[in-house]
């Protein structure tokens, strides 16, 4: 019943590493968007591009930062 146990608490591990990943990549991505869109829109390259860009860089490693207390607590093994 222990090993079942482990074998959860490596998922929830693996799981929450794979989510700060993702954070990171999407707000990188949603701000590259933005930035781009709003170049292309005023045709004032590469202004909005690199400032939105670091905004989004700025921002996904903010929610990672928020997130870092959630991430559950590495207890040491018990002994039987």
């Amino acid at each position: 019943m222990g090993e079942g146990r482990g074998m959860w608490k490596g998922t929830r591990d693996l799981a929450w590493a794979s989510s700060v990943g993702l954070t990171l990549v999407l707000c990188t991505v949603v701000g590259l968007t933005i930035g781009v869109w709003l170049d292309r829109w005023l045709h004032t390259a590469p202004w909005f591009t690199v400032s939105w860009l670091l905004m989004g860089i700025i921002a996904g490693f903010w929610n990672i930062l928020k997130g870092l207390p959630k991430k559950p607590s590495r207890e040491p093994p018990s002994h039987p």
